[in-house]
């Protein structure tokens, strides 16, 4: 028997036709019509590896390029496996009358109907949902028309007794308006905008080696300092050097407009000025 959970939404029951008027949330079973399911042989140890590799069992059923998929563990070697069309769900979502916000989860009816209430169906036992008859075939739900069906076996089941099991889905609500084509298109935008701004790079990069290059030659030439601090260091001595020059030149000429008219001789020293 699967674990079940206590629900908190309004548990809606979506078909093909289902119509609703509903403003609260609400949680969902898909009927059988919705989903492909299959019980399938695989060597592989969990449900992450097989649904690596679950779309090849269903090539010969479906488009399993438009598909998603869903993997659930029986036994070892032997899994239950759903393939379902969101875009389908997410038109159906509309069409009932539901906005998409106020789905919560959503989960497949061949795992909610399995045991109700708390009995196991037998093989091959029947029910009823609203107006549409179903039965476990080989413990696999189908929907059967009501004449394959005798009144006298059919069990209605009332959806407020039903508790959900912990398997769900969820469903991207975007991927409806990013199908393959449109994936394609702005995979070509990307690799065009790459290329130009590789092509910006390649170019910008170019420059500054031939930048790099030209003021090489320039220190050469010159015989410049390598490097900027080296450079920077010069210049503040040369600063340093031209402003004690212009103290000097001005004491110079301090001197030598002198009131005084015995000087014979004027030294420097250490960019300072002495006469006698």
């Amino acid at each position: 028997m699967y674990k079940k959970i206590k629900n908190k939404n309004k548990l809606l029951y979506l078909t093909k036709t289902s119509n609703f008027s509903f403003e609260e949330s609400v949680d969902l079973i898909l009927s059988p019509e919705l989903y492909w399911v299959r019980i399938f042989d695989i060597p592989l140890p969990n449900e992450k590896q097989v649904l690596s590799v679950v779309s090849t069992f269903f090539e010969d059923f479906i488009d399993v390029e438009n598909y998603k998929y869903y993997i659930k563990k029986q036994e070892d070697n032997k899994y239950l496996c759903f393939a379902y069309d969101e875009s389908q769900i997410i038109d159906l979502i509309k069409s009932a009358g539901l906005n998409l916000s106020q789905v919560g989860n959503i989960h497949f009816a061949q795992n909610e109907f399995k045991s109700f209430p708390e009995n196991e169906f037998v093989s091959e036992s029947s029910f009823k949902i609203d107006d549409s008859y179903y039965i476990y075939q080989d413990n696999i739900l189908i929907k059967v028309p009501s004449s394959f069906i005798s009144p006298l076996e059919v069990q209605t089941i009332d959806l407020e007794l039903v508790s959900l099991s912990k398997y769900k889905i969820s469903i991207n609500y975007n991927s409806k308006y990013i199908d393959l084509k449109s994936i394609y298109i702005l995979s070509v935008v990307f690799i065009f905008i790459s290329a130009i701004n590789f092509g910006k790079l390649y170019v910008s990069c170019n420059s500054i080696n031939d930048i790099t290059n030209e003021q090489a030659k320039i220190k050469e030439k010159y015989k410049m300092m390598p490097t900027i601090m080296q450079t920077i260091s010069v210049l503040k001595t040369f600063e340093k050097t031209e402003k004690r020059q212009l103290n000097l030149r001005k004491e110079l000429v301090k001197v030598f407009n002198s009131k005084k008219k015995n000087i014979t001789k004027v030294s420097v020293k250490n960019y300072k000025v002495s006469y006698e």
